[in-house]
């Protein structure tokens, strides 16, 4: 049902932009999935992550979008650039 992803996607993104707004940590303990094998029970393990320190806290938003862009123009070049859905090539002035 497309509405329901559309509820889940901005949910996502509203909870995204809370994090990224309300003076978010350089350094932070994030839990990370373990490969369990099917039919295992998922396990996590804490990782500490510490952020590049030029991304500060006023460049986080810009950022996440331009990475996010950038794996979604890079995904749809590795599935289409040999079609004739293929993003056509646009050269720098």
């Amino acid at each position: 049902d497309p509405y329901y992803f559309d509820l889940i996607s901005l949910a996502q993104h509203e909870a995204m932009e809370r994090d990224l707004t309300k003076n978010p940590p350089m350094v932070f303990t994030e839990q990370q999935p373990v490969d369990q094998g099917e039919g295992e029970p998922q396990r996590f393990d804490a990782v500490l992550v510490k952020r590049d320190p030029f991304i500060t806290n006023d460049k986080l938003v810009a950022e996440h979008g331009r990475r996010v862009g950038s794996m979604i123009l890079n995904r749809l070049q590795e599935t289409f650039s040999n079609s004739a859905a293929a993003i056509p090539k646009i050269e720098p002035n």
